[in-house]
């Protein structure tokens, strides 16, 4: 089974066909990763092809559709949502503070630091906010980098010291996350923070503007987070 929507013809599909399996399910799907002509061959490698609505959507929305396709049944789900309110923070974030995420696990999508240092240097001079920086344990010389351009910011280099729960719960107290396209990005929408989304223009693919919707005024300042309103 193959449920991907932006089929690509050298790998999911080719390992479908590889598999030769009795029956092989795929997405009718769209031609972002794929030119039509390779697509027309690779839709033979499956038994059955699930139908799509047209259009762009969410890519939630767009699996979701998938798998009620398959089960002929709707699926009462809805977007994933998650409370990290309860998450204590560290001792060092005393005062409102923005994230920034400076890493991505592929090269492409990564911005270069000394935006991000310029980033930290207009949220603190700005609007007076403390900068979190945050990433996997592979990304602290990013961090480091970000860090040797923005001396004199108060900057609070969390890089590979938090689980993705850890990270949900400073994400859900910060004013704001400003990030590469990254998990980080997932997990602030998760938390009703808003996002500055910065894309290279590397992988676009598939990308979609997600529904307005209506985002929390100020955030309170809870270092232990034990008064977070629910959302």
């Amino acid at each position: 089974m193959q449920p991907a929507f932006s089929r690509e013809f050298y790998f999911g599909d080719a390992i479908v066909r590889a598999t030769g399996a009795v029956e092989r399910i795929g997405s009718s799907g769209g031609t972002s990763n794929i030119p039509l002509w390779q697509k027309r061959i690779s839709d033979g490698y499956y038994t059955h092809l699930l139908p799509t609505s047209p259009g762009v959507t969410f890519e939630f929305l767009r699996n979701k559709e998938f798998f009620e396709a398959l089960l002929g049944q709707l699926l009462p789900i809805t977007c994933p949502s998650f409370d990290g309110g309860s998450v204590p923070l560290p001792e060092e974030i005393d005062r409102p503070y923005a994230v920034v995420f400076p890493g991505a696990s592929v090269p492409a999508k990564r911005w270069r630091p000394e935006g991000f240092a310029e980033v930290t240097r207009h949220l603190a001079s700005r609007y007076g906010l403390a900068v979190v920086l945050a990433g996997a344990p592979a990304e602290r010389i990013l961090a480091a980098r970000v860090r040797e351009l923005a001396p004199g910011i108060d900057l609070v280099d969390m890089s590979g010291r938090t689980s993705l729960a850890q990270l949900a719960g400073y994400l859900s107290r910060a004013r704001l996350l400003v990030s590469n396209d990254t998990v980080a990005v997932h997990l602030a929408v998760s938390v009703g923070t808003p996002v500055v989304y910065l894309l290279t223009g590397a992988i676009t693919a598939g990308l979609v503007r997600i529904r307005p919707r209506s985002l929390p005024g100020p955030k309170p300042f809870t270092p232990q987070g034990s008064n977070m309103p629910s959302r």
